[in-house]
């Protein structure tokens, strides 16, 4: 009984690990020729609960994300002060992610306008 489940066990995670190893191999060959980038504007106002849980996901996603290289911009339209403090602290763990403001949209957006 014991060596059935162990089987079971091991031909699940072989066929994971198949099953990553086609999508890597289909990630690769799909993947655009020169890098891209790219800016997740997240915007939030007020009391956040899940502020933190928001901006850290979006920062790993752009981190993980073999596809596009991006910077993560949180839009402050009227946080409150634990808000923005979650925020900052998350802006200072994570290079890819910056705090701003409306005013500061311009001189974010402009280097990459053509």
């Amino acid at each position: 009984m014991g060596e059935t489940v162990m089987l079971v066990l091991v031909l699940l995670l072989a066929l994971y690990g198949c099953m990553e190893l086609i999508r890597r191999a289909a990630a690769r060959i799909m993947r655009p020729p020169e890098p891209r980038s790219g800016i997740l504007v997240l915007p939030l106002s007020g009391h956040c609960d899940d502020a933190e849980y928001r901006i850290r996901t979006a920062a790993a996603q752009a981190r993980w994300t073999e596809e596009i290289a991006g910077t993560v911009l949180i839009l402050d339209l009227g946080m409150d002060e634990e808000t923005r403090l979650l925020a900052e602290r998350v802006c200072a763990e994570y290079p890819a992610v910056r705090l701003e403001k409306p005013s500061g949209l311009e001189k974010v957006f402009q280097p990459r306008l053509q």
